[in-house]
This record gives C-alpha cells, structure tokens and sequence, in this order.
C-alpha cells in the first residue's frame, strides 16, 4: 500500500508521504526493540537495548523533518497525520 501511495505523488506531497511514512516505521521499531529488551535475554537484549538511542534520534529527527514539511504548505497529509497518531501512542 505504501509503495502504491508514494508512486502516485511527486514534489512536496511525496516528501510528506515518505516521511509520515519514516515517522511511523521509527515508532514501530522503537516499540519493538523496547519490546525485545525486556523479554529477551544476553546478547538480543543488549543489542535491543543499545540500538534504541540511535531509532530514537531518529524518529525525532524525521518529526522534524515532517513539522517543517507541515510548515511550508498549509494542509496536512493524511500519511503525516496517521504517523503523528501512532508515534504519540507508542511513546505514551
């Protein structure tokens, strides 16, 4: 479904789909390596656990990217919307 959306845009709009798209695959990760740290044990966890700082930077880093891509046009993309919902769940 993904790959169907970003092939039918171009430009700005494409820009906000990749990213609300980035946003929403960071969220998951996080979620899942948080996940994996607390269940499992020895060299998976320690992995996990190291590799969170890194998704974490970037999951801010690709918000921001979106909260200036949001700033240059006056509407909101739905795929941009739909990655600040799931990421504000995940974080909670």
């Amino acid at each position: 479904m993904t790959k169907q959306d970003l092939q039918q845009k171009s430009g700005a709009e494409f820009d906000k789909c990749f990213m609300g798209t980035a946003v929403a695959a960071h969220t998951h990760a996080l979620a899942a390596l948080e996940v994996i740290s607390q269940q499992s044990q020895g060299q998976l966890a320690q992995v996990a656990q190291q590799a969170q700082p890194t998704v974490q930077e970037h999951l801010e880093r690709a918000k921001q990217i979106v909260r200036q891509l949001d700033g240059q046009s006056s509407g909101s993309s739905s795929s941009t919307s739909q990655a600040e919902r799931s990421s504000s769940r995940t974080e909670r």
